[in-house]
């Protein structure tokens, strides 16, 4: 691979935490849903662990001030993170996600931004 080719490739993907590289694919798929980027910011200004039903209150908060009109109440906010978009930010190695403790934990660098 020339330099160029490796230049290109380090700019279309990010590294998370754990050393696993994002394709550009990847990077869209976590940040396509506006919940997943709300996850991301919340987690950035957090310095322990989360638990999911505070973490779905703040999202629910969150949401309601984007648009009042689709506000969710936080058992389906919790619902959505703890089946769709938690393991799927869990698998990517953007988060760390314990489903039997609920807790959410953010890994301190954010290269897919």
């Amino acid at each position: 691979m020339t330099h160029s080719q490796t230049h290109a490739r380090t700019e279309e993907s990010g590294t998370t935490e754990g050393g696993t590289t994002l394709t550009a694919t990847e990077r869209h798929r976590l940040l396509a849903a506006e919940r997943r980027r709300l996850v991301l910011t919340v987690l950035s200004n957090c310095t322990t662990p989360v638990e999911l039903e505070a973490l779905a209150l703040r999202l629910t908060r969150q949401e309601a001030n984007i648009e009042a009109s689709d506000a969710v109440d936080v058992e389906q906010v919790m619902h959505s993170l703890h089946h769709k978009h938690l393991p799927m930010m869990d698998d990517l190695d953007v988060l760390s996600y314990d489903n039997e403790t609920s807790q959410v934990e953010s890994f301190e660098s954010k290269p897919f931004y």
